[in-house]
């Protein structure tokens, strides 16, 4: 075994800043145990605000620009973005000869291809996919769509491949592929959500139900906010960044049903301060209905499932042959086809039964449902070089 206090640097690339994807946080967490160095590339779309370890170093390329902003520059302007990445890149990998490069998602993943071309540095390459590309998708020409085709020429040149769920291997040509896969479940970490109190010893005198995330469609908000507006007993919590005209239009109806005062529409916080807002509640939304790839194959890879139950909240999620294979052995995750009588019947039910469900969340977390627990084959890799 190498010895895990060797000069070991590790270079990230990711294209939006690591803080939109709790699950790359728990992997730089652990990640910052075994590494000398953690240098994390990205683009300078958002102010850190999350507490690193004292070894990882972020540098972020470019002027501050927001990620809505940028979606709205030209062709051009997003090239020279992507130029300005690699080049910062190439700088730190000159500069800090890392032993791995660890992309996140294809345009990464090509930015880590010239490296390949350019650095002079030998580095073994870990490509980590976030989210399944389809070039059908993308706009032509654009950075996204040649990321997407070179992603499927550049796999003989990756040494391991981890994705969070084991449904999407097929959406990869992996013929010529020769390195190591591992699946890495989007859990939330136990180092993060250690002091995570539940609080949650008493039956509720009313069901706060939370949705957190993405917002737009897709997720059952409407239906649950119908729902809501049936039920005296009921409010409901949206929390995150959406689609603006989707927003709105939810804007609209909360106040069209009058439900301002049941009906909560909050903007997206800092990640570290969703662990305290989630504990105010008591049921977590975490519905994809399967309108996409990314949707279809969620139940590994969709964070939010776990962090309700890491707070001790039982789940809602979409009554789909997919996410029943992974979700119907827990009691506290309930398969809903988003019907008013089938969200009457779970929520009268969890909330006479909300102790012994709550408990049942927090104790499967702990036990089994944690990152720290998946990502370990990946860490004993990293360390002995062999699956």
């Amino acid at each position: 075994m190498k010895n895990e206090v060797s000069k070991r640097v590790i270079l990230m690339l990711i294209y939006s800043h690591p803080e939109y994807y709790p699950p790359t946080l728990n992997a730089i967490d652990q990640l910052s145990e075994i590494a000398d160095s953690i240098i994390v590339i990205t683009r300078n779309n958002k102010f850190p605000s999350w507490d690193y370890p004292a070894n990882v170093e972020i540098h972020a390329s470019g002027d501050f620009v927001s990620i809505r902003e940028s979606e709205s520059e030209s062709t051009w302007w997003k090239m020279r973005s992507f130029l300005r990445f690699t080049r910062l890149a190439l700088r730190m990998c000159r500069q800090y000869k890392p032993e791995w490069v660890v992309a996140y998602d294809s345009i990464p993943l090509l930015a880590a291809r010239i490296l390949k071309w350019f650095s002079k540095t030998p580095f073994k390459l870990w490509y980590h996919n976030h989210d399944v590309s389809e070039v059908g998708a993308m706009r032509k020409f654009s950075i996204g769509w040649f990321a997407t085709r070179s992603e499927h020429a550049f796999f003989n040149q990756i040494d391991l491949f981890t994705l969070p769920s084991r449904e999407r291997i097929d959406s990869f040509d992996l013929n010529n592929f020769k390195g190591s896969l591992f699946i890495i479940p989007n859990y939330p970490s136990i180092r993060r959500y250690d002091m995570a109190d539940a609080n949650h010893d008493l039956a509720p005198a009313s069901l706060k139900l939370l949705f957190q995330g993405f917002i737009g469609g897709g997720h059952g908000l409407e239906e649950v906010i119908d729902y809501v507006s049936h039920n005296e007993k009921v409010s409901f919590t949206i929390i995150g960044p959406g689609d603006r005209e989707y927003v709105n239009q939810l804007k609209e109806l909360v106040v069209r049903l009058n439900l301002r005062r049941k009906v909560f529409i909050r903007d997206a916080v800092p990640y570290q301060l969703l662990i305290d807002i989630t504990q105010l509640h008591h049921l977590g939304l975490a519905i994809h209905k399967p309108v996409n790839i990314q949707y279809s194959t969620a139940a590994l890879a969709s964070n939010k499932i776990y962090e309700y139950a890491a707070c001790g909240l039982p789940v809602l999620y979409f009554d789909d042959e997919h996410y029943r294979a992974y979700l119907s052995r827990f009691p506290w995750a309930f398969a809903n086809d988003l019907s008013y009588e089938k969200l009457e019947e779970q929520c009268n039910f969890i909330w006479e039964h909300y102790e012994e469900i709550s408990s049942a969340a927090a104790k499967d977390f702990r036990e089994v449902l944690n990152f720290e627990r998946v990502f370990s084959p990946v860490r004993q890799y990293l360390l002995n070089g062999e699956a």
